[in-house]
């Protein structure tokens, strides 16, 4: 019963941890501090959980495995929303603020 729990655990965890790092790239391409604060300090506590999940010997094969297909999907998930909220945006009519450093680029 514990071992199924850790799956499910480890599960969500890497799936939420795949989810906040790829947030946390778009929130770097678009320059929002605070978020991008909030977002690596969450990664790092999670990291930190499972390095010492890993050192105390807590896992099983079936549990590294969980971790790694909810990593997957957390990541798979955050494109999907990335481009759910690009359509909503585009369809509302916002635009994008281009930066002059952008512009410098795109001659």
């Amino acid at each position: 019963m514990m071992i199924f729990l850790n799956i499910i655990l480890f599960f969500f965890v890497g799936l939420v941890e795949a989810f906040l790092l790829s947030t946390n790239s778009k929130m770097r391409q678009y320059s929002r501090k605070f978020l991008t604060f909030v977002s690596s300090f969450i990664n790092i506590l999670v990291w930190y959980w499972i390095i010492r999940s890993v050192m105390e010997g807590n896992l099983s094969n079936w549990v590294l495995v969980s971790y790694a297909v909810g990593y997957a999907l957390g990541d798979v998930q955050a494109i999907n929303f990335s481009d759910y909220l690009f359509k909503l945006a585009k369809k509302r009519g916002f635009k994008r603020k281009i930066k002059k450093l952008y512009r410098f680029f795109k001659r």
